[in-house]
């Protein structure tokens, strides 16, 4: 895959989108056995619990918009090369008929 490199990290500087989930995901997990331990021993914990999952959310969706931002320039760009790639070939076959009209 050309948008990661040997260990997995992007080549960017960017995060992992993968692991990113795989984190939230690990999180939501601690933080839904917190939350069932019951209220009455850490009365504070929804505001805490909430905050963190805003923090992390917010993380989240910076690092997939980055990913996107990404994704999309690739796309443009492999895009105007295919667009280059089919006017070269329209010229190639002009060449070939006018080098074809040349030999009648």
């Amino acid at each position: 895959n050309r948008m990661k490199n040997k260990s997995g990290d992007n080549p960017d500087g960017g995060l992992d989108i993968a692991k990113d989930v795989d984190k939230i995901h690990e999180y939501f997990d601690i933080l839904n056995l917190l939350i069932g331990q019951g209220d009455d021993k850490a009365p504070g914990l929804d505001g805490l619990l909430t905050k963190v999952l805003e923090r992390h959310e917010g993380d989240f969706f910076n690092a997939f918009n980055t990913h996107i931002s990404k994704v999309k320039r690739e796309l443009e760009y492999l895009k105007n090369k295919a667009d280059e790639q089919e006017d070269r070939m329209i010229e190639d076959d002009r060449i070939v008929r006018l080098q074809r009209s040349l030999v009648w």
